[in-house]
């Protein structure tokens, strides 16, 4: 069985760190962002199961990214 595939988007490097730690036993990582409209694009493109998006990002903030992708 395959893991469930997740995209991480946070500003905070530290953050996405931590995140990646706890998180990559369970996931399989396809990608990591730093703003709301790489996490537009990226998600289209690379299609996760589940995305973990920080509400403050520059350029487009999370609440907004994920509502486009809705």
């Amino acid at each position: 069985m395959s893991l469930p595939r997740l995209l991480l988007a946070d500003d905070h490097r530290i953050v996405v760190e931590g995140l990646r730690s706890i998180l990559s036993p369970e996931f399989d990582l396809v990608g990591i962002v730093e703003d709301g409209r790489q996490l537009v694009e990226a998600a289209r493109r690379l299609d996760p199961d589940i995305i973990i998006a920080d509400v403050s990002m520059p350029h487009l903030n999370g609440l907004d990214a994920v509502q486009q992708l809705k």
